[in-house]
């Protein structure tokens, strides 16, 4: 299958490499979006740093499309004890009226604790916008697992979470301009988005819909469907990772 380091012609500007983060945010490296060109079903592979994050971009959504299932594996040479070690991250999308970024975490480690966050983001897609956000957020919780036995059980699950933190959205020129700061917190009200998982060999399937009836994938997450990789603090090797769309 062909590797998807290829344009992409929708409405994402593809990066190929390490991306640097807008002033104020975390110091961390970023590869992508990465996204494929063809319809679905379609897969794609990326490497996410260490220490780092990165994220890919599913083909255009069918306009009436209310279900969508992102598998993810390790790829040829990455362990699934690698693979383990990444937070997955969704993000519903926002509006420039939003007051909260919400998170959806897929993760091996927990946060026994929350934390403070305080960084700004810039993107030409809102969509994008937030799930940065997002990845950013779950780089800044998140931390290597003291233990292989911790890695083995949490391989064995698919463990989730939600967040939310404060955040102000704002359109300066072309891009849109996140402000995140404050306490992250367990949401006090459902993402309009449900997933449920499931592991499959040394990797995990996620089946993703809207939570209201009756609506599109495509109001709730925007054009694409979109899944972000943030790799610990302090992780020493990069992670390689294969991600297939599909839609039922």
């Amino acid at each position: 299958m062909r590797r998807a380091r290829l344009p992409f012609a929708v409405a994402v500007v593809v990066i190929a490499g390490v991306v640097a983060l807008a002033p104020g945010s975390s110091a961390t490296t970023r590869t992508g979006p990465v996204a494929h060109a063809s319809s679905f079903p379609s897969s794609i592979d990326v490497t996410v740093p260490a220490g780092g994050e990165a994220q890919v971009t599913s083909p255009t959504l069918p306009p009436g499309a209310q279900k969508a299932t992102i598998t993810v594996a390790p790829e040829p040479g990455t362990t699934g004890a690698a693979l383990a070690g990444l937070t997955e991250v969704l993000a519903p999308l926002g509006s420039l009226k939003s007051r909260f970024l919400f998170c959806v975490f897929l993760y091996e480690y927990i946060p026994s604790s929350e934390a403070g966050m305080d960084f700004v983001e810039y993107n030409q897609t809102l969509a994008l916008l937030f799930l940065n956000a997002c990845v950013q957020t779950a780089v800044q919780l998140s931390a290597p697992s003291s233990t292989q036995k911790a890695a083995d059980a949490a391989a064995a699950t698919c463990t989730q979470a939600g967040r939310s933190v404060p955040a102000k959205v704002s359109q300066v020129g072309g891009r849109y301009r996140i402000q995140v700061k404050g306490m992250t917190a367990k949401p006090k009200s459902k993402s309009s988005l449900v997933v449920t998982c499931k592991r499959i060999g040394a990797g995990l399937q996620l089946a993703i819909r809207p939570r209201a009836r009756g609506r599109t994938l495509s109001q709730v997450v925007g054009p694409t469907l979109s899944i972000g990789y943030a790799s610990p603090a302090g992780s020493r090797s990069p992670v390689g990772v294969h991600t297939a769309f599909t839609i039922p």
